[in-house]
């Protein structure tokens, strides 16, 4: 006599049972996070056997979007904003980590055990017993927020690093690519700039989704439009994930919680300030136009032995191999000697006869695939970076660099009325200053924000949007009197329509949207 356990769909556990004609049979299933049991179902046998539960609203109640950075901060900048990492320069110097660019999950993702019973009598009217099944079943979930069409399954495979080809995406609705002609192949640019502050996610579990071990990081940078094969950057910075930097490799469903999912820094104020001595040490060029951001091998172990190049053609950040000495200084470049076959982290430029073999990042070993940033290199307008929690429990984000526009409103309502004079004093007396009627006065900030010319692929994005209860401006507020500059300020969307735009109906395609800030600037006085 036992119950077989099926998930059905991402958040629907389906029981059977084979158990032998009883008297008040009911399934029995424990919700449990945190060690603790949070909700205790029970359902009779439908008319096939089974019953059906939904464990969607009681997980998403103890699943919240991650907003402070988990990871230790030693340097001179003090914050906590998971959207402002790095705000330190994270290792200018060898061996000395200020700052990390990875953080740690912090309940966008939970570990959920489901422990089953069956409660039934031997005889009408006799004692109902709970029978402990033995089965304890763990998920990693995620505040997975399913449409319509949907069908209430998450598609994981999109969004696993190790899935199967096509490999695909962060935790994230951006658009990668056009279905227009441009100059990037294809690939959507994603306008990036000062004061724009912004985060990747990703899922880092091992046994429901993928294997975390020997994963990377991978920025490289460019001075000129990307080629389609990415070759021609300037240089990059390839972060393994591990403690060094701030990362961790997730052991199983039932480890750490907090290395459920990671977040890594995106927008330009994040990425300028990424510099690894260890790592190459390149950082961020005034004359770099571009970045891309994807997920490969950590160790890059495999190198292109049908690829000879000269030592001058390589940058800051690669792994090379060396293939012929030459007269070229590979100690000076980085290497521990100057010997073939030796395999290391390019630290300097170099010159000379000497040629070597690159590591690549086929894609066998290219994880998540490029996401491209543009560089904004002037506006005259001030630049708004907007944060919402999106259908997956994590953020998502847009630079507004077009013209947006600021107002305050004031509501005003009589508190009280005061009767004029002195009554508490010896003498009695009415001074022509003083208030009759007093009032409360309750103010309000609103702010549009307008985008330049997008991609129609933007449509989903922005719809994301439109269907999030967690909005948040990304931009310097002073608090108080004392110059403190709070990151961020939680908004509410105004707009309650969203129409969706096409290159042939709408041409040029721009955004607007409103907001209010979610604090009243002034209560009462």
């Amino acid at each position: 006599m036992a119950t077989t356990v099926t998930r059905s769909n991402y958040w629907i556990i389906t029981t059977t049972s084979n158990t032998s004609p009883v008297f008040n049979f009911k399934y029995i299933v424990e919700v449990v996070i945190g060690g603790v049991v949070k909700a205790t179902l029970k359902q009779p046998k439908n008319n096939a056997g089974a019953a059906h539960f939904n464990i969607e609203r009681i997980v998403k109640n103890y699943t919240d979007v991650t907003n402070k950075h988990a990871n230790t901060i030693t340097g001179a900048v003090d914050y906590n904003s998971i959207h402002l990492m790095p705000r330190n320069i994270p290792n200018p110097s060898a061996g000395s980590n200020v700052d990390f660019a990875i953080s740690k999950n912090a309940g966008s993702c939970r570990l959920v055990t489901l422990r089953f019973y069956e409660e039934f009598a031997s005889s009408e009217g006799g004692t109902i017993s709970r029978v402990d099944q033995n089965i304890d079943t763990t998920y990693a979930l995620i505040n997975y927020a399913n449409e319509w069409e949907d069908q209430m399954n998450f598609d994981f495979e999109l969004y696993s690093p190790k899935s199967t080809t096509p490999y695909e995406k962060f935790l994230s609705k951006i658009p990668y690519e056009s279905t227009q002609p441009n100059d990037t192949s294809g690939m959507i640019a994603h306008l990036t700039g000062a004061g724009d502050y912004r985060t990747l996610s990703w899922l880092n579990e091992k046994t429901t989704y993928f294997a975390t071990g020997a994963i990377g990081f991978q920025y490289k940078f460019y001075s000129e439009t990307p080629n389609a094969d990415l070759s021609n950057y300037t240089g990059q910075i390839y972060i393994p994930n591990n403690t060094t930097y701030g990362g961790v490799v997730s052991t199983d469903a039932t480890g750490n919680e907090d290395e459920m999912l990671l977040f890594i820094a995106a927008g330009y104020e994040n990425v300028a300030k990424m510099k690894y001595v260890d790592l190459g040490g390149y950082q961020m060029q005034t004359t770099d136009k571009y970045y891309t951001i994807s997920v490969g091998d950590e160790t890059r172990i495999t190198p292109d032995t049908s690829i000879r190049k000269d030592a001058s053609t390589a940058r800051l950040g690669d792994r090379i191999y060396i293939a012929e000495t030459g007269d070229t200084d590979w100690i000076a470049m980085g290497s521990s000697s100057n010997n073939i076959q030796t395999l290391f982290i390019v630290t300097a430029l170099g010159s000379g006869t000497g040629r070597y073999y690159p590591f690549i990042s086929d894609p066998d070993h290219q994880y998540i695939k490029p996401l491209l940033f543009e560089i904004s290199q002037c506006s005259k307008y001030p630049s708004q970076s907007i944060a919402w929690k999106n259908k997956f429990g994590t953020w998502d984000y847009h630079y507004f660099n077009n013209n947006s526009d600021e107002s305050i409103s004031m509501t005003r309502s009589i508190e009280y009325e005061r009767n004029a004079g002195s009554w508490n004093a010896a003498t009695f007396s009415i001074d022509s200053f003083e208030r009759g009627k007093v009032q409360s006065v309750n103010g309000t900030k609103q702010i549009t924000v307008n985008t330049g010319y997008l991609d129609e692929a933007y449509n989903d994005y922005f719809k994301g949007m439109m269907q999030s209860n967690d909005i948040q401006l990304i931009a310097p507020v002073e608090v108080g009197d004392d110059n403190v500059l709070q990151q961020p300020v939680p908004l509410i969307l105004i707009d309650s329509q969203f129409q969706y735009k096409t290159t042939v109906k709408d041409k040029l395609i721009q955004y607007s949207f409103t907001f209010q800030y979610a604090h009243n600037l002034k209560r009462m006085i």
